[in-house]
């Protein structure tokens, strides 16, 4: 049942066939395996450059992690450093006042002083009053003894102008 070519033996256009047929599928196949290759290397090629792409993106984010952390620090210094004169100035604030009241003068010794004080001032103050009597007691007794003694001359000025006349 094979059907021969014009001009060829019966089977040999089978054979032809069939060849021509192998012929096409491996130039098929062939085909297929370069368009594979060939997108298997664009494949490839996309993938490398992908890596390259993200190996450069990561890069340049530890790059800029590194820098957020070196300023990072740089900030931490100044704030430590802005601090420490901070308490270096409330150190001293408190050296001041401590210096400062030792120079207070102490409660106790205060309530003392203040309280001699007051008992001077007292003791002064019935002093001052006592003399004060004792001034006020003299002018009234010398008084009392120039207006007698005016007195008595008034009555002997009496006794004399009415006896002598």
């Amino acid at each position: 049942m094979a059907i021969a070519a014009k001009g060829e033996p019966a089977g040999m256009g089978e054979v032809n066939l069939l060849a021509h047929i192998n012929t096409i599928v491996n130039a098929q196949a062939t085909l297929v395996d370069h368009r594979f290759l060939d997108s298997d290397l664009r494949y490839q090629q996309r993938y490398d450059a992908q890596q390259k792409a993200l190996e450069a993106a990561l890069l340049a984010a530890e790059k800029a992690v590194q820098a957020a952390l070196v300023a990072a620090e740089k900030a931490v210094t100044k704030a430590e450093l802005a601090a420490e004169k901070r308490f270096e100035a409330v150190n001293e604030f408190r050296g001041q006042l401590a210096d400062q009241a030792n120079t207070f003068l102490p409660r106790t010794e205060y309530d003392g002083s203040h309280k001699a004080l007051s008992e001077k001032l007292a003791d002064l103050a019935s002093r001052q009053d006592r003399s004060e009597g004792n001034k006020q007691g003299g002018f009234d007794a010398r008084t009392a003894i120039v207006g007698m003694v005016f007195l008595v001359i008034t009555v002997v000025g009496f006794v004399v102008g009415f006896t002598g006349k």
